[in-house]
């Protein structure tokens, strides 16, 4: 299936990923190689996660975890390709508007 990165999503990432190399240069691709993983279990099964409730959304948003870098990344599938919507740090006390 394919899989699609929000514009929004694309900007979390980066912003994450800028902040994986500043802070923790000795795993200055850790971000970008669990974000990638993640990227490739989703696209192989489109319910992974935990369904998260999204007010602008009708399709089913689901959450998974990346673990070492402690960050959501929230998706949903639409028609026939997984949109990724939000890149989220995980220990933030709420979860994104969607």
């Amino acid at each position: 299936m394919n899989v699609r990165i929000s514009a929004r999503a694309q900007r979390e990432a980066e912003r994450r990923d800028r902040w994986w190399r500043e802070q923790r240069p000795e795993a200055l691709e850790r971000f970008r190689l669990e974000l990638a993983d993640a990227i490739e279990l989703i696209r192989d099964n489109p319910s992974l996660g935990i369904r998260y409730e999204a007010v602008r959304f009708e399709a089913t948003v689901r959450r998974i975890l990346l673990p070492v870098t402690e960050t959501h990344l929230y998706h949903a599938q639409v028609v026939d390709e997984v949109v990724i919507i939000c890149v989220w740090g995980a220990r933030r006390r709420r979860g994104p508007k969607l």
